[in-house]
Formats: C-alpha cells, sequence, structure tokens
C-alpha cells in the first residue's frame, strides 16, 4: 500500500491504534508517527488516538481539552491525531442535536 499512497502523493495517512497495539505498542509509544515503505516509497504512518476518538464529541468539550492538556505537560512536542466517521457529528441516530 505505501507505493499506491506514496505513488498518488500521499505522505501519511492515519491507522487506528489498535493495529500498532496489536503488535505491542502503548499508547506511549504513539505519540508521533512511524514511516512504513515498500520498494523505497515512503508514506509517514500516525497512529489514531482511541482516546480523542471516544471523547469527541461525545464527551465534554473540557474533558477533551483536559486531557490533550495533560498529554502535552507530560511529553512537550508529542503529537496526537484523531480522525473519524463525518457521520458521527450528525448523521447517526440521536447525534445530530448533541453535536449541533
Amino acid at each position: 500500500m505505501p507505493t499506491h499512497l506514496n505513488g498518488a502523493g500521499i505522505s501519511w495517512t492515519l491507522v487506528d491504534d489498535i493495529h500498532f497495539k496489536m503488535v505491542g505498542m502503548q499508547d506511549d509509544d504513539l505519540t508521533g508517527y512511524f514511516v512504513t515503505e515498500d520498494n523505497g516509497r515512503a508514506v509517514n504512518v500516525f497512529g489514531n488516538s482511541k482516546t480523542l476518538r471516544f471523547t469527541i464529541p461525545w464527551r465534554p468539550v473540557e474533558e477533551t481539552i483536559n486531557f490533550l492538556r495533560d498529554e502535552a505537560v507530560d511529553v512537550p512536542g508529542k503529537i496526537l491525531v484523531v480522525g473519524d466517521d463525518g457521520e458521527k457529528f450528525g448523521g447517526w441516530p440521536d447525534t445530530y442535536q448533541h453535536c449541533w
């Protein structure tokens, strides 16, 4: 897959953190990105934070902000990312009122 992503001009992607955890990594290992390559064509891969996926948008905004603040103090410069289904923000049953 790196060959095709790189060939399409894509330099990075997200992968759910569970894929990293299944090979023994922990949350503290997923504070940046990893490089994968195939035939010399590289792509940077970020682990999609489960904590952020489960707090945004379900938990109060302050909880997400406090989590990010705590993480930033713990390890300055760490990178956490989140990507999720767009319908989670109003398209799923009972989510429109919650999000908007």
